[in-house]
């Protein structure tokens, strides 16, 4: 049946990810009770690989989490307290129009001269080893936005025909929505699973991942100390994280200070290193302008 089913025209009767949540469900955490039991409801008589809607049960506190068009909803509520630029991930028009038209332009702002889309991607891939990936690793992308990091990682593993798989991660359903329509676009859609949960707890047991990514969200963290404990929990001791985000310097100080009032934090790139160094070793570090790219693994 799974066969006749992938035969068919996506047009038809397109793929989706539904049978991700089922291969991910033993690795899962309840953010409620941080149990990790989990039952599955889903109608039987649709195949997983067309399956749009389903439920899992946490059997310790019985929270229901929906997985809905392709976004598996690990997270209740909103978190509370969240800055400026937390709260603009929920505009509608931040989040139609994030990657097309603030995050280049963005990048080479920061930068001082061109960076890429192209350029980021090969260094992203690059530092990640993607090669090494096996059908039993995870690749957890966080704060995924529009899907950039994650989208990248999943088109380079079905290109060498890798059966790893890719997790994106965000607070807001806005984001993954988009993301999710930039997966479909791609042809990734049916092999990266979008997961709406906090960076500060992230709904995966310990020693999950393999390979973690985070492209500039570091600086919007409410508790950026916190997120970066998580990442470490969650990641294979032989695993790598690939970090981008902003450092603090004197010429830039008046950039920054303008952006600092949205609530992003910025530290001087000594500082952001102590705090990797509490966690990781820093295998691979780059900056261009005032944008620091680490290659971490856990320490």
């Amino acid at each position: 049946m799974e066969n006749v089913l992938r035969d068919l025209a996506p047009e038809i009767l397109p793929a989706t990810n539904a049978a991700m949540v089922m291969e991910v469900i033993d690795f899962l955490v309840c953010p409620e009770c941080r149990s990790s039991s989990f039952k599955p409801y889903h109608d039987e008589s649709t195949a997983l690989i067309v399956l749009k809607n389903a439920v899992i049960v946490c059997n310790e506190c019985q929270t229901c989490y929906h997985y809905d068009e392709g976004i598996l909803e690990m997270l209740q509520e909103r978190p509370e307290n969240l800055t400026l630029a937390q709260r603009t991930n929920f505009w509608p028009f931040i989040t139609a129009n994030y990657q097309k038209y603030w995050r280049s332009w963005c990048m080479t702002l920061m930068c001082g001269n061109i960076f890429s889309n192209t350029r980021e991607s090969g260094i992203l891939k690059e530092s990640l080893k993607l090669d090494e990936l096996t059908g039993n690793d995870w690749v957890v992308d966080i704060g995924t936005s529009h899907g950039f990091y994650a989208i990248e990682v999943a088109k380079h593993l079905k290109k060498v025909g890798s059966s790893a798989r890719v997790m994106a991660v965000d607070f807001s359903k806005k984001m993954l929505k988009q993301a999710s329509k930039r997966a479909t676009q791609s042809g990734v859609d049916d092999c990266i699973l979008f997961v709406l949960a906090d960076v500060e707890a992230l709904p995966f047991r310990q020693n999950f991942a393999r390979r973690v990514s985070c492209g500039g969200s570091l600086n919007e963290y409410r508790h950026p100390d916190i997120a970066l404990q998580e990442i470490s929990r969650i990641l294979k001791p032989d695993g790598v994280f690939f970090a981008m985000n902003l450092f603090l310097n004197s010429m830039a100080w008046p950039i920054l200070k303008f952006l600092a009032l949205s609530g992003l934090t910025f530290h001087r790139l000594r500082d952001w290193n102590a705090r990797f160094r509490s966690l990781f070793e820093i295998r691979n570090q780059f900056q261009s302008g005032i944008i620091m790219i680490s290659t971490l693994s856990k320490s």
